[in-house]
C-alpha cells in the first residue's frame, strides 16, 4: 500500500506540472495578413513629456475582421494596441515610452516615520519572451483562446 501512495506522489509531481503550463502559444505565422511592421522615435517638447517610440503593424482590411491584435511585446516592454483605419487599411499601433530617469531626493532618517514619505520604485515588468531589438511578439485571442505571433526584421523609419 505505500509503494502505490508513493508512486501516486511521484506521478503526481511529474504530470500534475505538465497540464498546469501557462505558456503562452506562439504561432510561426501571423493569422492575417501583416505588412512591413516599423516603428518611429518621438520626442516631446515638453521636458516632463519624456520621448519613446511608435510602433506600427500595418494590416490588410479584408482580414481586419477576423480577430482584433491586442498587445505587443517589443524592446523590453508591453503595451496595449489601438486600431486607427487609413485609406490603405489599417494599421495597429503601440505607443511605447522611454522610462525617465528618477531623481527623487530619498529621504533618509533615523524615524521611519519620517522615511514614510519617500516613494516607491517603479518596478519594470519584466517579458516572458527573449527578443531582439528588431522583433516584436503580438498578442491576440481568437475564440476565447490568447495566441501569439512574432513580428522580426523591424526597421525605424525617420519621424515625421
Amino acid at each position: 500500500m505505500k509503494l502505490i501512495s508513493f508512486f501516486s506522489v511521484i506521478f503526481m509531481m511529474v504530470v500534475g506540472p505538465a497540464n498546469c503550463s501557462d505558456a503562452k502559444k506562439i504561432q510561426k505565422t501571423p493569422p492575417m495578413a501583416i505588412g512591413k511592421a516599423y516603428y518611429e522615435s518621438w520626442t516631446s517638447e515638453v521636458k516632463s513629456e519624456g520621448s519613446g517610440y511608435n510602433l506600427f503593424i500595418p494590416v490588410s482590411e479584408k482580414d481586419d475582421s477576423m480577430l482584433t491584435l491586442d498587445s505587443v511585446y517589443f524592446r523590453n516592454q508591453i503595451v496595449k494596441l489601438t486600431k486607427k483605419t487609413t485609406d490603405a487599411g489599417s494599421v495597429y499601433i503601440g505607443e511605447f515610452k522611454n522610462p525617465q530617469p528618477t531623481n527623487v531626493d530619498i529621504i533618509m532618517s533615523s524615524d521611519p516615520m519620517d522615511e514614510m514619505a519617500n516613494k516607491t520604485p517603479v518596478v519594470t515588468q519584466k517579458i516572458p519572451y527573449e527578443l531582439k531589438p528588431t522583433e516584436a511578439m503580438v498578442s491576440y485571442t481568437v475564440n476565447g483562446e490568447s495566441l501569439n505571433f512574432k513580428i522580426e526584421n523591424i526597421q525605424e523609419k525617420p519621424s515625421k
